[in-house]
Order: C-alpha cells, then structure tokens, then sequence
C-alpha cells in the first residue's frame, strides 16, 4: 500500500502529536533539569515537523498541476492466497502474545512456527525440523546469552 505524500505526513504529524500527548505523562525528576519526557518530546517534534514537511510538500506539488490519489493497492490485494498470508501474520502475532503465557515459549513457537511456514506454502521437509529446532536455539539465545526470561510452559518443565 502507497501512500501519497500528505497522506503519510499527515499520519507522520499525528503519531508526533501523540508521542508529545503521551510523554506529558511522565513524571518530572527531582533535582534534574531535563526529564525523561525531555528526549521523546523532541523526536515527537521532529515527526509533527517532517509530517508537516511531507504534507506541505505535496500541497505546493498540487499547486503545479501534479495529480497523485490518496491511497494506492498494491497487485497482490487481489490474491487471496496473498491476503490469507497477510493475515495470517497478524493472527500469529496475537496468538503469540495471548498463548504463550499460558502455554509457554517453546510450545508456542512450534506451533506458530509450523502453521505458518505451512501457511507461506514451505515443504514439510523444512517446516518439521525448522519448526522444532529454531525454537529451541531461540530459547537458548534469549535466555542463556541475552538473560530473557521466557515464559515457561510444559515443555520447558519437561527439558529444563
């Protein structure tokens, strides 16, 4: 999906505007004289600025005579393989985070991970082992190396 130049600064602006609401929030520090809202408000500023930029931008190309519409589909929305893919990135992202507590990292993970090399249409000859090792060698890194504590279901109980 492409979006054309006021368009995207006017969604640039807003999520500036909203990182500044945001970080209005944050509560002040004794005895500093920048707070942690300090930094964010800048960058939010830096994105109303470029947003405000990139919208101003096209309105004074508009002026010159240049057409552009709003919002442009990419081909591939027409496929419903394509969309049912698209979509099935999402849904594994919020499966992800509501089972994973319940059920655990490892457990979690190979599932996800089966159904969607299986959903990106990938052999089973690399969906099975892929699915059952990358899990593991995540848990290793993210818990061993990098000092995450993963969530703990049945299989870990069972390995660990």
């Amino acid at each position: 999906m492409k979006f054309n130049d006021f368009a995207l600064g006017l969604i640039v602006a807003a999520f500036g505007i909203a990182v500044i609401l945001h970080v209005r929030t944050f509560p002040d520090m004794a005895g500093m004289q920048y707070g942690p809202a300090f930094f964010p408000s800048l960058i939010g500023g830096a994105f109303v600025a470029i947003g405000a930029a990139l919208a101003l931008s096209h309105l004074f190309a508009r002026r010159q005579g240049e057409r552009s519409p709003l919002v442009v589909l990419p081909e591939w929305i027409g496929s419903r393989i394509a969309v049912a893919r698209a979509v099935g990135v999402l849904v594994a992202v919020v499966a992800f985070a509501l089972v994973t507590p319940y059920a655990g990292f490892l457990l979690t993970t190979i599932v996800i991970t089966a159904a969607l090399l299986a959903l990106m249409g990938a052999d089973w000859r690399v969906t099975l082992p892929l699915s059952v090792v990358l899990p593991f060698v995540l848990s290793y890194v993210f818990s061993t190396t990098l000092r995450v504590p993963l969530p703990r279901g049945p299989l870990e109980r069972l390995f660990f």
